[in-house]
């Protein structure tokens, strides 16, 4: 007895628990959302346009949002954005009553169950993984939005030349890829009011700025055959602060050190270690940026020629520093300056660079020029020789002594001043030889300093002009 009451509970249990589960299943059939997603997917055919009319046009409307330009790779010409790809078009299928199904005027359904336009980006190169979701929204109009957020990589031609100031304007060319114009047609989604709205969204705090988004609508043909195409152009410019900080800055330091140099005493010899020393820091200098400025194979930013020229302008100093110091050296070596660099550096380049001086004995030293010379052939010989062909014999021996010693003394005399003479000579030659390697210097700074600041200037107004524009 107690057997059966035991068998008859189990039994009474089962039938309870599966009142509850049909009970249960069948709410969940009679949802308002399943009820409506059973409705539109009775008899849908995803494979093909969902259209009455075969010869009924598809207007999609695309839209883009972008959010942050994630790399610009100069050398292989990529550039990856992060945007939102917004699509809506009509679906004639994907119609209801909202009194129907409980008011509900849209529902999300997975975008694998409908058909979706196959419009795709010209430029594609990779797309990555999608970061939003893959659901569509469906009106009870038969408007359907697909929405999709991803990371995407596209080709675009970037000109470089004005690196750090460089803007680029890339492409995003939307089409599709086997329905012409006679099956589907593309619009721009917003206007341009809207898409202005929506440059606040951009990330701008990287190093790129987006300056504007615009789209443009044209037709391409095909074997005959007309497509729509819908091309978005980005426009962004590189925030240039933190180059002009570690590249440009020390660049423009360290030529103003180079200037500097020329204050340095050409006597001294430090001047060619100081701009050695120059030469070889700004070749560190160099290599260490290297790898901040873009590679491309198609253009050469300025930049890199403005470094080139700069290393030039460095090597130039110091080749025109040992030159003057080779100048200056031959005051050592005793030799004459020659009349033709007299007439040309003292005469007339001194007067270019302000340092005509009417003191210089440029005059003077070429007048006793022969004077050592012609007393030299002065000796003491030939002062014996004139007492030998004296008439000694109408003298006394006292006399003759006498003579003999004033024409001593005479002589003593006439060494010292030869020797007085040549030793001012010797030291205004080699005041002469300084003043050529002091007149030369100042000049070869001038033209240094004019060649430096037209060219610093020149690039100025080339960046500014590019930056205006």
């Amino acid at each position: 007895m107690g057997v059966y009451w035991i068998q008859n509970s189990i039994f009474f249990l089962i039938l309870l628990c599966s009142g509850t589960q049909e009970t249960s299943n069948f709410q969940k059939s009679n949802s308002t959302e399943v009820r409506l997603l059973h409705s539109l997917m009775n008899g849908y055919e995803a494979k093909v346009r969902p259209v009455q009319d075969w010869k009924t046009v598809i207007n999609v409307h695309v839209d883009i949002t972008i959010y942050a330009i994630l790399s610009v790779e100069e050398k292989n010409q990529l550039l990856t954005t992060y945007f939102v790809y917004n699509r809506y078009w009509k679906d004639e299928f994907l119609q209801w009553n909202p009194r129907d199904f409980d008011n509900m005027t849209i529902i999300s359904i997975p975008k694998e169950n409908i058909w979706v336009p196959d419009i795709m980006i010209n430029e594609f190169v990779d797309s990555g993984k999608p970061l939003g979701h893959s659901f569509v929204y469906i009106k009870n109009t038969g408007l359907v939005k697909f929405q999709k957020t991803n990371r995407v990589s596209t080709m675009c031609m970037f000109h470089t030349y004005f690196f750090p100031f460089d803007a680029h304007n890339c492409t995003l060319s939307f089409r599709s890829q086997l329905h012409t114009t006679k099956h589907i047609n593309m619009s721009i989604g917003r206007t341009a009011k809207d898409v202005k709205k929506e440059l606040s969204k951009f990330y701008n705090q990287g190093e790129w700025e987006l300056v504007k988004v615009y789209s443009t609508y044209t037709l391409e043909t095909d074997e005959d055959e007309e497509f729509a195409m819908l091309m978005f152009h980005i426009i962004f410019k590189r925030h240039p602060l933190y180059y002009v900080v570690n590249l440009i800055i020390p660049s423009i330091l360290l030529m103003i050190l180079d200037i500097i140099g020329f204050y340095l005493p050409i006597e001294s010899g430090e001047r060619i270690t100081f701009k050695v020393t120059l030469l070889l820091g700004y070749s560190v200098f160099l290599i260490i940026v290297t790898d901040a400025l873009p590679a491309s194979a198609h253009t050469t930013p300025i930049i890199d020629s403005y470094f080139l020229v700069c290393m030039a302008l460095f090597a130039i100093s110091l080749m025109e520093s040992i030159f003057i110091v080779r100048i200056v050296s031959k005051k050592n070596i005793k030799t004459k300056v020659p009349t033709w660099i007299k007439t040309l550096v003292l005469e007339k380049i001194s007067i270019l660079v302000c340092m005509k001086d009417k003191n210089w004995p440029i005059k003077t030293a070429q007048k006793f020029s022969d004077t050592p010379q012609d007393m030299e052939t002065c000796s003491n010989d030939e002062l014996t020789k004139y007492n030998e062909n004296s008439d000694t014999a109408t003298q006394t021996p006292a006399v003759t002594k006498k003579r003999t010693e004033i024409l001593d003394s005479i002589f003593n005399e006439i060494v010292t001043i030869r020797q007085y003479i040549k030793h001012q000579n010797e030291e205004r030659t080699s005041k002469e030889w300084l003043l050529v390697g002091y007149v030369l210097d100042k000049f070869l700074f001038w033209v240094y300093l004019i060649t430096v600041m037209s060219y610093t200037v020149t690039m100025a107004i080339c960046w500014s002009y590019h930056i205006a524009v």
